[in-house]
């Protein structure tokens, strides 16, 4: 069953996100209720450099895109991020 309601730590952890829109960040403990960000960059290296730096190299990546648009992801945005990230 899917649960429509939001408790306030999970508010709290999406208002932590709106801090990082249009960033990558490195999420520990994430689909947990006790996920928190412990990096973050203009791209995937540099958030999860910041991650391995404080100790927490098996951090999950995700990329957060501006909040005031809808992302349909597709095979050229993935081709595209990958590519602006790690290069050609």
């Amino acid at each position: 069953m899917i649960e429509d309601t939001i408790d306030e730590k999970e508010l709290a952890f999406l208002n932590e996100l709106a801090k990082y829109e249009g960033k990558w960040v490195a999420i520990v403990n994430y689909g947990s209720d006790d996920e928190i960000v412990v990096g973050s960059g203009d791209d995937a290296i540099e958030a999860m450099r910041e991650a391995e730096e404080k100790g927490f190299p098996d951090a999950a990546l995700l990329k957060l895109h501006r909040f005031d648009r809808a992302y349909v992801p597709t095979l050229l945005n993935i081709k595209l991020e990958l590519q602006s990230t790690f290069g050609s």
